[in-house]
Parts: C-alpha cells; sequence; structure tokens
C-alpha cells in the first residue's frame, strides 16, 4: 500500500533526480593527483592562483600549489595527467538531505533548520569542495633527487629518506615513481616532469634545500642522449637553483669511467657546468663503476677527485651512504650555525668542503665497516675543497 501511495512517488522521483545531479555534479579538473594536494587550487579550472595558509597538523608546514591547464603549467608536487572526481554540492542533494532528516514542515523543530532553506552559495560550495579535493601537505626543506628512478637514483632516494631527510623527486613516469616509492605524499613528494623541461625543473627545485642530479642518459642520440640528459639537464637545474635561495648544495653524480660511446664527455662537460655556474656550494661524486651487488658488503673508499683506488666499481648503496652523510653533515652544520647566530655556543662539528670532487669506490676483500655513516663523514670531513 505504501508503495503505490503518490508522495512516495513524488519523494523516488525527487531521490532519482538528485542521484541524476550528483552525478552529473561530478567534476574533472584539468588533471590532479589523486591525493591531497600541497596546498589549494583557486576557483575555476582554468585559473592559475597561489594560496598560502598553515597545514590543520602541527608541524607540517605551510601549503603551496599552483595549477594550470596542462601539464607545463602545473606547480607544486602531484600528477596533472591524472584526474579525480570531486563531488558538487547541489539544492537536490540537500532535498534529499532534509527528507531523510525529517527536516520538512514541523519536523524542524526537533531536527533542525533544513538545509534547503539556508541560502547557499552552491557555486562557492562547489569551488571550496574542489579546493579540499586538491589539499595536502607538502614536506619543507626537502632534498630533491632528480633521476631518481634510476639505479642510481632509487638507492640515493632511499638513503636519504632512511636518514630522516624529507625528499621529493622528479619524475616523468609517475606511475613507475609511485611503484618504487609509494604514492604520492606518503613517503615523500613526487613531482612531474622531466629534465630536459626547465619549467618542470624549476617547479620541482622551488623551496628545495639540496639538489641531487643524478639522471643520466643511455644512448649518444635521441631523446635520451648523453648531451640532452647529461648536458642539458644540469643546464635548466643550474638555472633553476639560482631562482631559489633556499637551495644550500647541489650533489652532481657522475662516473669515474666511461660506460658508452661519449657519455663520459658529456658527464665531464656537466661537472664543468657545475664548477663554472654553480651558485651555491656543490659535490660531484664520481662513482668508481656500478656493481649489482647490495651495498655494505665490503669496505668503501672515499677519495679526493678522480681514482677512487677500490677494484671492481661500486654498489648504488654504498654511493647512496656516502651522499646521505654528506647531506647529513651539511644539516649539522647549518643547525650549528643557527645556533652560533643566536648567541649560543655550539660544539665544533664536522664539516664537508663547499665545493669538493669526490669519488667512491668498493675495497673488496675488506670487511664493511659496523657503521657506514660514521665511518664515512670523518673521510669526508677530511677532503679538501676544489
Amino acid at each position: 500500500q505504501t508503495a503505490s501511495h503518490p508522495v512516495v512517488g513524488m519523494l523516488r522521483l525527487v531521490w532519482v533526480l538528485a542521484a541524476l545531479s550528483s552525478v552529473s555534479g561530478f567534476a574533472s579538473s584539468p588533471g590532479v593527483s589523486p591525493l591531497l594536494r600541497a596546498g589549494l587550487h583557486g576557483a575555476g579550472f582554468g585559473t592559475r592562483c597561489r594560496i598560502h595558509r598553515p597545514h590543520p597538523a602541527a608541524g607540517v608546514g605551510a601549503l603551496r600549489a599552483e595549477a594550470g591547464d596542462k601539464a607545463d603549467g602545473w606547480r607544486g608536487p602531484g600528477n596533472p595527467n591524472k584526474e579525480i572526481k570531486v563531488f558538487e554540492p547541489s539544492l537536490s542533494d540537500d532535498i534529499v538531505a532534509d527528507l531523510q532528516g525529517k527536516r520538512f514542515g514541523a519536523g524542524k523543530a526537533f531536527y533542525g533548520e533544513a538545509e534547503r532553506l539556508k541560502n547557499k552559495d552552491y557555486e562557492a560550495l562547489k569551488e571550496e569542495a574542489l579546493a579540499e579535493a586538491l589539499y595536502r601537505p607538502e614536506r619543507p626543506d626537502s632534498v630533491l633527487v632528480i633521476g631518481a628512478t634510476g639505479t642510481f637514483g632509487q638507492w640515493i632516494t632511499l638513503k636519504v629518506m632512511a636518514n630522516g631527510l624529507n625528499t621529493r623527486i622528479l619524475a616523468r613516469d609517475f606511475d613507475k615513481a609511485e611503484t618504487m616509492f609509494g604514492r604520492d605524499g606518503a613517503n615523500l613528494d613526487i613531482y612531474f616532469g622531466d629534465v630536459t623541461n626547465p619549467d618542470q625543473v624549476d617547479n620541482a627545485c622551488e623551496d628545495a634545500q639540496t639538489v641531487i642530479f643524478c639522471a643520466a642518459g643511455n644512448l649518444p642520440f635521441g631523446p635520451n642522449s648523453y648531451s640532452r640528459i647529461d648536458t642539458e639537464g644540469v643546464t635548466n637545474m643550474l638555472e633553476a637553483v639560482k631562482r631559489y635561495p633556499s637551495i644550500r648544495r647541489v650533489v652532481l653524480l657522475s662516473s669515474d669511467g666511461d660506460f658508452g660511446v661519449g657519455a663520459l664527455a658529456e658527464r665531464r662537460k656537466a661537472e664543468g657546468l657545475v664548477r663554472s655556474a654553480c651558485p651555491v656550494d656543490y659535490a660531484i661524486v664520481r662513482a668508481s663503476g656500478k656493481t649489482a651487488k647490495p651495498g655494505g658488503l665490503c669496505g668503501v673508499a672515499v677519495t679526493q677527485g678522480g681514482g677512487g683506488g677500490g677494484k671492481g666499481g661500486v654498489t648504488p648503496g654504498d654511493v647512496g651512504d656516502a651522499i646521505a652523510a654528506l647531506l647529513l653533515m651539511d644539516e649539522v652544520a647549518a643547525k650549528a650555525d643557527a645556533a652560533a647566530a643566536a648567541g649560543q655556543s655550539p660544539p665544533a662539528v664536522p664539516r664537508a668542503a663547499k665545493k669538493v670532487t669526490l669519488t667512491v669506490a668498493n675495497l673488496p676483500g675488506t670487511p664493511p665497516p659496523k657503521d657506514s655513516l660514521g665511518a664515512l663523514v670523518p673521510v669526508l670531513a677530511k677532503l679538501s675543497a676544489d
């Protein structure tokens, strides 16, 4: 009897209309990360804006994001080529909510004011819903790793994260990066881009603290050529570094040997660019070849300049340890300097040279140190500046 009542039929019609309105109200942005992004995108899909405000969670830091219609205009972490759906509030939804909440007629005396009668600005609510969907904290004072999905880059990224440093990476294959390191925003911040795109490199460098460049070409010609990745990529990185005073050191991963026709020559060009044009401290880290073995199996030699004195190359994990140790030394030194500037008397701390070239190599047959970082720090502190 109830099913045939005309009021029930009307309610069903209202529910169906509301459902259709809700489905049509799902809006796709011009491409955003499925996770909450670092900050708030402004109203409208075609606009670009920047809004700063503290995150509700203590200690997370300021939020930042800037969106555009295309990946080239994208600012902040996240994948501009992935869409999310955002539920848009509507009057029909409020009507259904009032029906379910018994707020029609005298019911509001018991169940509160009807939602449909609150004179809501639904356009503003839609914009707010989009902003909330695009909202995620961004890690402050991060170490940017360019080339993080490569063989050496993976280990360097993991070692940096394992030592408690906030980390971000630049990746042109966003899905591959998330497969390696977890969803964007979970363990680190993933910035979409390619080293040959100056705007995308600039986006990843903004507000970073250290930049590690370990991308490398793999052919003498083509889009992944040595000159295009090693030389052009380093040039783009250095230009971006000049624009951001937050960056205090650049680390360039290089090689102590040739691994392809013309590869070593381009690596040396990249080194020359860093020595001549880097506006901040730098460390050029030459890997003595590559060994496809786990790190920490034997001793590690770190020497000034080229020629590490090791045999059989070096594992990516051991190179990652050396770079992580250097960055931790920078972190401790920065805190000591800040304490001294505040009138305190911090203890003397080991410091890495401001501009240094070093080679990392394995020493087969020698036992690994029990504390790799503890063993590396005094060695790095003894290296003289270029």
